[in-house]
């Protein structure tokens, strides 16, 4: 975290990054789809994908948590850790961590463009601090993912198959860039078992809804799902490293 945040240039990028994409792709497709309804309420689209793109990148940042693991295997250095004083579940913790403050600075960079570009959230310190809560749990959630399936592979071509294969289907499998109420039954399905779907769905509870907390329907299965996915992560990953 702290080589993380000692580099300006990565910094900026990362702050960039998510702005410029949302300003370039709410903008355009505002002029499609100027209105969605959201709980029986409609909102303009910028407002709906704002939330959206919040969301994706703690999913994306959680998802590439593993790629220190790849680079070690890759490398062949993981062996190196087993002669550190820290242990097992620390080096997991920290890699999580890593992911989520990239998240964080991230998707603050979104909620902030999404507001400079006309999205209508009801702001306070109060919703902030929970939605800071909710990215956490998102990028945890599929940080632990990301660090199960990372520690097997062993060659580039393999990780960006693997992580472009779990990327798109999950974000599209989701409600993240369009309400449930448009979907197909099939993917409606998909949809409310996709963890992605809670964590876009707790934030509209809060920023469009205007909730305190939002539904338990929404944040008990995504508390859940952060849950198991570390604790697999742990285990797991332990695992691997007993094998060095």
């Amino acid at each position: 975290m702290l080589l993380w945040f000692g580099g300006a240039l990565f910094l900026i990028m990362a702050s960039i990054e998510p702005m410029a994409y949302l300003a370039l792709y709410a903008l355009s497709m505002q002029g499609v789809v100027p209105n969605v309804e959201y709980e029986g309420r409609l909102i303009s689209y910028v407002t709906f994908v704002t939330i959206d793109v919040a969301v994706t990148n703690a999913f994306a940042s959680g998802t590439h948590a593993g790629f220190q693991i790849f680079i070690e295997n890759f490398q062949g250095t993981g062996e190196l850790l087993l002669v550190s004083s820290l242990k097992r579940y620390e080096l997991v913790l920290g890699r999580l961590l890593s992911a989520l403050s990239q998240t964080l600075l991230m998707s603050l960079s979104a909620l902030i463009m999404g507001v400079l570009i006309g999205a209508e959230l009801q702001l306070s310190l109060h919703s902030l601090f929970i939605a800071l809560g909710i990215l956490s749990l998102c990028a945890l959630s599929f940080g632990g993912v990301g660090l199960v399936i990372c520690s097997k592979i062993t060659t580039s071509r393999a990780y960006n198959i693997v992580i472009n294969t779990i990327q798109l289907p999950m974000i599209f499998s989701s409600s993240a860039f369009y309400p449930k109420i448009a979907l197909p039954y099939p993917l409606l399905l998909l949809a409310s078992v996709n963890p992605l779907s809670y964590a876009a769905d707790s934030l509209r509870d809060i920023f469009v809804l205007g909730r305190i907390f939002p539904s338990f329907i929404n944040i008990i299965p995504l508390s859940f799902f952060s849950f198991v996915s570390i604790f697999t992560a742990i285990w797991f990953y332990s695992k691997v490293l007993s094998r060095i």
